[in-house]
C-alpha cells in the first residue's frame, strides 16, 4: 500500500512539473496570462516576468487597517458586556434552572462517584447551562477525575 502511495505521488509530480513546464514555455503573451482573477492590489509592470507583480503598498496598507478596525471592533462586542447582555435577556426562571443544574452537578461530583447514573444525569443538566457554565462543569469534572476524587465505574467513556 506505501508503496503504491510513493509511486503515486511521484507520477502526479512529475505530470505536474511538466504541465508547468508546459505553461510556462507557451507562445502566450503576459497580459493574456494574466487573467481576471488577479487582485487589484497588484500591479503588473510590462518589464517584469509573469511570476512577479509589484503591490500597491497604499492600498495594501489601507486594506490591513480596515481588517484590523473590524477585527478589533469585533473583540468589543464579544467582551464582558456581551455576555451580561445575553444573561440579562435571560428569564429569571431560565436563571434558577441554571442555578440549580449547577448545584446538582456540583453535588455529583462530590459524591466520589461516577457511574452510568451519574454521568446520564450529568449530561441532563449539562444541556441547561449556557456555554461559559458548561465549560466550568467539564472543568470540575475533569479535575475531579484527574485528581482521583471521582471512582469512575461506567459501562463506556466518563463523559
Amino acid at each position: 500500500m506505501n508503496k503504491l502511495i510513493a509511486i503515486s505521488t511521484l507520477v502526479l509530480g512529475f505530470g505536474l512539473g511538466a504541465w508547468c513546464v508546459h505553461q510556462a514555455e507557451s507562445t502566450e503573451t503576459p497580459a493574456s496570462v494574466a487573467n481576471a482573477c488577479t487582485p487589484a492590489l497588484i500591479k503588473r509592470e510590462p518589464g517584469l516576468s509573469v511570476g512577479r507583480a509589484d503591490g500597491d503598498s497604499a492600498a495594501l496598507r489601507a486594506l490591513i487597517r480596515e481588517e484590523m478596525t473590524a477585527v478589533l471592533a469585533g473583540k468589543t462586542v464579544d467582551g464582558p458586556a456581551a455576555v451580561a447582555t445575553v444573561q440579562a435577556n435571560v428569564s429569571p426562571e431560565t436563571q434558577s434552572q441554571r442555578r440549580e443544574a449547577q448545584d446538582q452537578i456540583h453535588t455529583i461530583i462530590s459524591q466520589g462517584v461516577w457511574g452510568n447514573e451519574q454521568r446520564l444525569s450529568f449530561q441532563q443538566k449539562l444541556v441547561m447551562l449556557d456555554p461559559e457554565q458548561k465549560e466550568r462543569a467539564l472543568q470540575q469534572l475533569t479535575t475531579a477525575i484527574n485528581n482521583g476524587a471521582l471512582q469512575i465505574s461506567t459501562d463506556g467513556p466518563p463523559l
